[in-house]
């Protein structure tokens, strides 16, 4: 029985590799219906919580994402993490935030708890509260991963959208000083030179498009 339930669990990964959304669905769901007490039942309802995601399915996948974060199984934090990413996808920004910072409390030092800060701040934003998407941001000023730029761009682009050019600037140029090669160092360096123009620093802008036109000729 063992082998049985972990072959379907596996046929069913295969039509997930294979986009095929339906087999794969109905080889999670026999996982769960024959093996009700099995070893993969929990990630079988994980793809299934996956595959309603895909399938803009919201209802279906925040069910079985939550019914996975309610257990003491290792999925338990990443399911609680993906309702957050379910409401936000669906537009249910304020119960979005919520989820997330019910995985920052309860994993406050887990894998995904700079993820879930930073979507915290989008979420604000989408609700048009640019002082809390703020406050988030700034929590990931001393980060060491992925998030730290990110965090740093959407603070300039907040500042730039209320004229505050300077701090918006500062900003930018922290990314670019930072991590030169880093993918929004050249958005970044083009919003310092608009931020330079609004600021009537028009040779400050000039030299600034200049240098972008000569370091990215095509």
């Amino acid at each position: 029985p063992d082998i049985r339930e972990k072959a379907i669990y596996r046929i069913g990964e295969c039509y997930f590799n294979l986009t095929n959304i339906t087999e794969a669905g109905n080889a999670f769901n026999k996982v769960i219906k024959l093996f009700p007490q099995g070893k993969t039942k929990i990630d079988a309802l994980y793809q299934l919580g996956e595959l309603a995601y895909m399938q803009n399915s919201y209802a279906d996948a925040l069910t079985a994402f939550e019914a996975i974060a309610s257990t003491n199984t290792e999925l338990a934090p990443q399911a609680l993490f993906r309702c957050g990413e379910v409401l936000m996808k669906a537009g249910d920004y304020q119960e979005a935030i919520k989820k997330f910072k019910e995985y920052r409390i309860k994993n406050p030092k887990g894998k995904l708890s700079e993820d879930a800060l930073f979507k915290t701040g989008i979420c604000w934003q989408e609700l048009k509260d640019d002082a809390q998407a703020l406050a988030a941001y700034s929590q990931l000023m001393n980060a060491q991963g992925y998030f730290r730029q990110e965090a740093r761009f959407n603070i300039a682009e907040i500042a730039r959208s209320v004229n505050n050019y300077t701090l918006a600037i500062q900003h930018y140029k922290a990314i670019i000083s930072e991590e030169p090669q880093h993918p929004l160092a050249t958005a970044s360096k083009r919003a310092s030179g608009i931020c330079l123009y609004a600021m009537k620093d028009y040779i400050g802008a000039k030299e600034t498009f200049s240098q972008i036109l000569k370091d990215y000729p095509s």
